[in-house]
């Protein structure tokens, strides 16, 4: 995964990479990748763990500061 990332990085700085490329990359990267990322993060979750109430108000503490520092973007 982090291999992925840093040839994203390097891949998005290179100067002579022509936009329609990138554009591909980005567009594989976005609808086949990531979805498959975040589904085997979802799998890995145990929901359960939840109903203990530290671990919920970390969560939503966690959901807070998310919302908090996104609120400024559009």
């Amino acid at each position: 995964m982090l291999g992925a990332f840093v040839i994203g990085v390097i891949l998005g700085q290179m100067p002579k990479l022509y936009a329609g490329v990138h554009h591909q990359l980005e567009t594989i990267t976005l609808g086949i990748f990531a979805p498959i990322c975040f589904g085997i993060a979802g799998l890995k979750v145990q929901a359960s763990f939840l109903l203990e109430p530290e671990l919920f108000a970390i969560a939503l503490i966690v959901i807070g500061v998310a919302r908090a520092g996104s609120a400024g973007r559009t």
